[in-house]
């Protein structure tokens, strides 16, 4: 969505993302960053998912299934 400049050359970085693309986003940025990065974010909407995503998720759910069984 954007960068804005902040005080001390630090670079604030505006994005739009999928909630599963969080996992590890934390460690990623503070590996990249040299420890500096942080980061917040807040739930903006739902929107359904991409076919392949379902498919995927419907599978392993399938699959957990049948382990339980």
């Amino acid at each position: 969505m954007g960068m804005n400049p902040l005080e001390g050359g630090k670079t604030e970085i505006v994005a739009e993302i999928p909630d599963a693309q969080l996992f590890g986003y934390g460690t990623t940025l503070r590996s990249l960053t040299g420890g500096e990065g942080e980061f917040s974010y807040e739930f903006l909407n739902y929107q359904q998912a991409p076919s392949d995503v379902q498919e995927a998720e419907m599978e392993h759910r399938k699959n957990k299934l049948t382990e339980e069984v």
